[in-house]
């Protein structure tokens, strides 16, 4: 039986599509609900002490648009190559 991975979302931010009346360069629309997403935020940066930038994916599910959190980390070999 295939595992479902978990979705490690960003906490307090919600995204949704843009209306139909809106500029067709508008990709998306961002809020963020300010006490939740701080607190995400700060237990990430805790998490992530060594780490210079916080990344997250825009992504699109069954439910709509969403953040995750993004944990890829790069090989060392992967850094070295000259492109």
């Amino acid at each position: 039986m295939e595992e479902k991975k978990k979705i490690n979302y960003v906490g307090g931010m919600f995204l949704n599509e843009p209306s139909e009346n809106a500029k067709n360069f508008i990709v998306c629309k961002v809020s963020i609900l300010k006490e939740k997403f701080t607190e995400w935020y700060k237990q990430e940066l805790e998490r992530h002490k060594d780490k210079k930038y916080i990344k997250f994916d825009i992504k699109t599910g069954q439910s709509g648009m969403y953040a995750e959190l993004n944990l890829y980390q790069f090989d060392k070999k992967e850094e070295d190559i000259p492109f």
